[in-house]
Order: structure tokens, then C-alpha cells, then sequence
């Protein structure tokens, strides 16, 4: 194809590899990206049960972000073939499209989202005004939820806002002012050398469950759970809890709301594609939060906190293990407990572990369950796989990028594309 190619590769020590090219009649695409793929597929060892080809999902995967190949979203199937492409004037680590409603929700601006039909005309741009959107949008229904920047002259710092916007109507609410939420931590942050805005959070995932908002903080390698958050007339957002490198936050006054942890883990650090997920076995109150741990630490809006980082975590750009991390979280006891862990290819930062939602998920609020399968990018090594709901690889893939491939989700595109 025209531009890069995705090539394949294997990484799983004993298993069997066997490797099959695809190619594609499709053309020279408008952002360049490679139209065609080869795939690992990952068969029977001494170390793994039998995996094979006729496990992977139905549906397509979602590459967005891929650096160096214009505004584009591409869309590969199984076999590694592009099917589609998404090309904007979005900034690409902004748009992951969404299906929603039977249509699409994405960015197509920095700060504008789009709602595009099955056939490919704009249905709805919603102008957000002043706020720029950056890493997440989360969909529950017609609502969207957007992390975003408050680009205001005035404002000093950057991603720390959390928007509300009715997808029918337009309508845009901002819910969540995190310098209101944690006013004594900011006091202790400066923005970054050269960088004249202070990214003291640097808020990177968003997930909804009823009143609260789970919020991924790369910056200070923290999970925040705010309830009355989603500005549904429940009052100002407040802390429910903070999981992470509690040690970062003594002395700011925050320190009593982190969980307390049940078992011995090394924590999160520089956590992406933050997640809840709840299970029919668990107790009531327990629930399990899931997430692709980068596993670097690293902060710059600090200089008091250089050597406060989770003890396994790596400080190196290139070398490290990064990590499908599951937690236990108990609201009703306040206690937190490593759950699963399960090593990946290392990606200092972007990436994403989430899962492949069913059809009847996929319209609520509903982020998948145990019993799904995972999508994994590890987005500064290229590479992206599905995996079985364990983490076992099923199917692997590199993406031909200089740079990385910003996120990587999977979905069936029941009732847009597909019946």
C-alpha cells in the first residue's frame, strides 16, 4: 500500500508463530497510511493452551493517531487490511471515534466534535467554544464526555478540564475544574522548563459510572474518583478516593483520601485508558478498575518529589516493562488490591488496554466485563494485539509509524456499518 505497512511480530518467547500476509487493492490513501498487514498468530506451546485465528472477534480495529501518516483514523480488519479510513483536520491524538447513536462521535477540530453518518456525511459539528480537546472522549448514550483545555488568555494551566456535551443538542456544560477540585496540590506545581502554560495534571482518560467520574492523571501517576461529578444538578465535584504514589501528595492535604492497599503491589505510573469494570461475583461496593500502566515515572511540574516514584516503575523513555493492571477497589471497606498484572511491550507513553465491548454493551455505560476479549497498544513500540480476556495473545500487528500509534480499540460497528 501506499505509505507504511503494518508487519507483524512475534514477542511471546516459546509460543508458535505462524505468519500470514493480506494485501489490499485499495489504493493510495488520503493520509498515506499502509493499506495492507502481516499478523502473528500465536498457536500451541508448552507454555500456552491453543490459540488460533478463529478466536479473534468480528469487527475492526481502530488505529488512531498514527504518527506521520497526515489526520487520519484507519480502520484494519483481521486479516490486517485497511478498510476505511476517518481523515480530519483533528489533531491526530485527539480522534478516537466513537459509534454512538448509530452514528460516529469523534473530534474533527481541535475544539470541535463531529457526529458523521454511515455515509460519511457530517450529521452535527458541535463548536466547543474555547476548551481544545485532548486525549479522551467518552460516550454513555448521547452524552459525551470530554477531557479538555481551557484556552482562556488568562487560564494558566492546561488539561484539567472535564466537559459534559448533549450529542442531539449541542449543548456544552464543563462539570469538572480540577484547579477547584485540588487547589492545595496546584500551589505545589510550576509548569514545565519552556513550556509556558502548567500541565500539573495531565488528565489522559475519563470514565462515567453513574454519578462519578473516574479521571487518569499521567503527571502525578494518580487514579481520582470524584462523585457529583457529572453535572447532572448533584452539587460540586468532591473526592471519593485517590489510588497511586501516595507519597507525592504528603504535606498537600490530600493525603487521607488515597485507599488503603490490602496487598503489597508497586503502584501505577503514568497510567493511560483508565477503566471500571464490575463483575456479578464481586460484593456490593466492590468493583475492579483496569487500565494499560506505562510504568514510567517521571514529573515535571515538581522539583521536591525526584526520587518518590513506585518502586518498579522505570525512568528511561526507552527501556522498561509496561503492564494490563487491574485493581480490586472496595468503596465499602476503602481498600484497594492488586487484581491481575500481566506484562506488555513497553511504551513510555499513550497506549491503551481496553476491552472488546459486545453490541449490548457498547450503548450504556458499560465498559465490557471479565469474559471480553482486550484490545493492547503498545503505542511507542507500534504494536498492537487482541488478546484472550487473561492477556494471552491471539494476534499481533505493528503499525509502520516513526513515532507511535496513539490508541487502538476494536469495535463490531453493529448499526452503523454492519447488521
Amino acid at each position: 500500500g501506499a505509505g507504511g505497512v503494518l508487519i507483524g511480530r512475534s514477542t511471546t518467547g516459546d509460543d508458535a508463530v505462524t505468519t500470514s500476509a493480506a494485501a489490499s487493492a485499495t489504493g493510495t490513501t488520503s493520509s498515506s497510511a499502509g493499506t495492507s498487514a502481516n499478523q502473528s498468530i500465536f498457536g500451541t506451546s508448552t507454555a500456552s493452551p491453543a490459540r488460533t485465528r478463529t478466536q479473534l472477534t468480528d469487527g475492526l480495529f481502530v488505529l488512531s493517531g498514527i504518527i506521520g501518516c497526515g489526520q487520519a483514523t484507519v480502520l484494519v480488519d483481521n486479516d490486517g487490511t485497511q478498510r476505511g479510513e476517518i481523515v480530519t483536520t483533528a489533531q491526530t491524538a485527539a480522534q478516537v471515534p466513537i459509534p454512538v447513536g448509530g452514528r460516529i462521535l469523534t473530534t474533527v477540530g481541535p475544539s470541535a466534535l463531529g457526529v458523521i453518518q454511515p455515509t460519511g456525511f457530517l450529521w452535527r459539528i458541535i463548536d466547543l467554544g474555547r476548551y481544545t480537546v485532548h486525549h479522551d472522549v467518552h460516550a454513555v448514550g448521547d452524552t459525551a464526555y470530554v477531557l479538555a483545555t481551557d484556552s482562556s488568555s488568562d487560564r494558566t494551566t492546561v488539561q484539567d478540564v472535564v466537559l459534559v456535551v448533549d450529542v442531539p443538542t449541542g449543548e456544552i456544560t464543563r462539570v469538572i475544574d480540577m484547579t477547584k477540585v485540588l487547589p492545595k496540590y496546584l500551589e505545589t506545581t510550576h509548569a514545565r522548563e519552556g513550556q509556558d502554560k502548567n500541565d500539573w495534571l495531565h488528565l489522559n482518560s475519563v470514565d462515567v459510572v453513574d454519578d462519578t467520574v473516574y479521571l487518569s492523571s499521567r503527571e502525578t501517576l494518580t487514579i481520582i474518583a470524584l462523585y457529583r461529578a457529572t453535572g447532572a444538578g448533584t452539587g460540586t465535584p468532591t473526592i471519593r478516593y485517590l489510588i497511586g504514589a501516595s507519597n507525592i501528595w504528603e504535606g498537600t492535604g490530600y493525603e487521607s483520601k488515597f485507599l488503603t492497599k490490602t496487598t503489597n503491589f508497586s503502584e501505577n505510573a503514568g497510567q493511560h485508558s483508565l477503566r471500571r469494570l464490575d463483575a456479578p461475583s464481586l460484593a456490593d461496593g466492590q468493583y475492579y478498575l483496569e487500565m494499560f500502566n506505562n510504568n514510567l515515572w517521571y514529573m515535571g511540574t515538581r522539583d521536591d518529589v525526584s526520587t518518590m516514584g513506585p518502586a518498579n516503575a522505570s525512568t528511561s523513555e526507552t527501556t522498561g516493562t509496561s503492564e494490563i493492571l487491574r485493581y480490586l477497589v472496595d468503596e465499602s471497606e476503602e481498600t484497594v488490591a492488586e487484581a491481575a498484572r500481566v506484562d506488555v511491550l513497553y511504551s513510555s507513553v499513550m497506549s491503551d488496554a481496553l476491552r472488546i465491548r459486545s453490541d449490548d454493551e457498547r450503548d450504556t455505560d458499560d465498559d465490557g466485563t471479565l469474559s471480553d476479549h482486550l484490545v493492547v497498544c503498545s503505542a511507542k513500540a507500534r504494536v498492537f494485539s487482541e488478546r484472550t480476556s487473561s492477556g494471552e495473545v491471539i494476534a499481533q500487528y505493528r503499525a509502520d509509524s516513526p513515532t507511535g500509534v496513539y490508541r487502538v480499540y476494536k469495535d463490531s460497528f453493529t448499526g452503523y456499518w454492519y447488521e
